[in-house]
């Protein structure tokens, strides 16, 4: 991400802050109180079931929920979020395949043994190779 980073958003009037989750609970709650400090109203957090809970649960610690705040998560995983947040509304994205798609999963991992996870991970990465041994064939 760091060599995108100074294109992203260029020639957009939006504040922005691109920053990685910290490690310990003490740490992260600092980090979200830093970003409250900043004025920051909207937030996205992108990674881990795991991760993305542990930045809500430290999100609540710093009242950081209400009218004047908004909360994205996205994730590549299929669990839901378990976190102690109260009063809150966070928008969770994550993968859900369609009964269509869903067959091709469930026939691509009993045919080919594709048990890899996350699920969409190992999808994409088996049709790009598949399409790319076909284009170069």
């Amino acid at each position: 991400m760091d060599h995108k980073y100074k294109s992203l958003l260029l020639n957009l009037p939006c504040r922005h802050i691109l920053t990685k989750a910290e490690e310990t609970e003490m740490a992260l709650r600092k980090q979200t109180k830093r970003l409250m400090d900043a004025d920051i109203v909207n937030y996205f957090a992108v990674g881990s079931q795991e991760t993305i809970s542990r930045i809500l649960d430290a999100a609540t610690a710093n009242s950081m929920f209400g009218r004047k705040y908004s909360w994205y998560a996205l994730s590549k995983g299929k669990e839901d979020i378990q976190c102690g947040c109260e009063n809150s509304s966070v928008v969770y994205l994550r993968p859900h395949p369609s009964p269509d798609t869903r067959g091709r999963i469930t026939m691509l991992q009993r045919d080919y043994g594709l048990t890899a996870e996350p699920i969409i991970d190992s999808v994409f990465y088996f049709d790009f190779t598949i399409r790319g041994i076909k284009a170069a064939a």
